[in-house]
């Protein structure tokens, strides 16, 4: 029984030191796993960079690869403390008769022995969802072992593809698999662009660009008052981004020709239009442990082109996809 108060006391000061807030226990913990909207986690990880006082975008990642070896550590000690415990007290029952108190003593320290080890398995399990969950919300690559480890968001479910999982929003619902909000509901598979009403207009649908050889990500933006943009991966093309403006024209859409984002590949391509009629677009070099990049596109409207800037490099180990929310004084 002594141990379990240790082990729940070390972790909980192991979480508290630049992760949660100081004196938080074993119970909070599990306050914080309870909440499966992953807003407690976001919150102490904002709060680790407070106290900190840094400008080091890596400080917190940093502090959960040491909260993890500690987990890992403790857990190897304990488990090691619990087998010699557990052989010392086989041997002292050997030694007892049946139904003596001596033996009787002897079984409800095995017992409560087990029942540490259980709960420590339990508190190492909360700890490593702990850190999973937070390094994919901070985009890191993560190699969670499978969706027990993940605590996604509100209207989030954990998925699996190929080796890896994440947390991704449920149909209805747009964001990075933690933080999801409502988006209009469409049908999963749609039909071919054609009018509400009235025959089909002479040349529908007309295109006036090249068509991408196999589209793995999309985007649509809408700025101005008739202007649109999209910003696409092309899997056939080494993921290369494009991104191409257009602008509705009645019942039709016209769009200007594909403009590359640049020659290294580009996933998870997002784009927002700014009050200004300026876009602004992200995306990241590599499906795991990328460099994201964020650049701006001056569009010129009439004639369906753009000028785009070089890319900037803007943080490291991204692995998920970004969000861009274009506030009203951006320029």
């Amino acid at each position: 029984m002594a141990r379990r108060a240790t082990w729940a006391g070390a972790r909980a000061i192991a979480l508290a030191c630049g992760l949660l807030q100081a004196g938080a226990d074993a119970r909070s913990l599990r306050a914080h796993r309870g909440l499966h909207d992953g807003a407690a986690i976001a919150e102490s990880l904002r709060a680790a960079l407070q106290r900190r006082n840094t400008s080091d975008v890596y400080v917190v990642t940093n502090l959960l690869d040491e909260l993890k070896v500690f987990a890992h550590k403790e857990d190897v000690a304990s488990e090691q403390r619990y087998q010699d415990e557990h052989a010392r007290l086989a041997a002292a029952m050997q030694l007892t008769a049946p139904g003596s108190g001596d033996r009787q003593k002897l079984e409800l320290a095995l017992k409560y022995a087990d029942e540490d080890r259980v709960e420590r398995r339990v508190a190492l399990t909360e700890t490593l969802e702990y850190y999973y969950t937070a390094k994919s919300m901070l985009g890191a690559a993560t190699s969670a072992p499978d969706c027990r480890f993940l605590a996604c968001g509100a209207h989030a479910s954990c998925r699996q593809h190929g080796a890896r999982v994440s947390c991704e929003c449920d149909a209805c619902y747009e964001g990075n698999g933690f933080t999801c909000r409502s988006v209009p509901c469409t049908a999963k598979t749609l039909g071919s662009a054609a009018p509400v009403r009235g025959p089909m207009p002479p040349g529908f649908p007309v295109v006036s660009r090249e068509a991408p050889g196999k589209v793995a990500e999309l985007q649509l933006a809408v700025f101005g008052n008739d202007q649109i943009a999209v910003v696409l991966r092309d899997a056939e093309a080494g993921h290369r981004g494009s991104l191409i403006v257009g602008r509705t024209n009645g019942m039709a859409v016209e769009f200007g020709f594909r403009e590359q984002l640049g020659l290294m590949p580009a996933f998870g391509p997002r784009l927002a239009g700014l009050p200004n009629g300026r876009l602004v677009i992200i995306f990241r070099d590599a499906e795991v442990n990328g460099t994201g990049y964020v650049m701006s596109a001056s569009v010129n409207g009439t004639a369906l082109q753009s000028v785009l800037s070089a890319p900037m490099p803007i943080a490291h180990g991204q692995s998920e996809r970004g969000a861009l929310v274009a506030l009203s004084a951006s320029r």
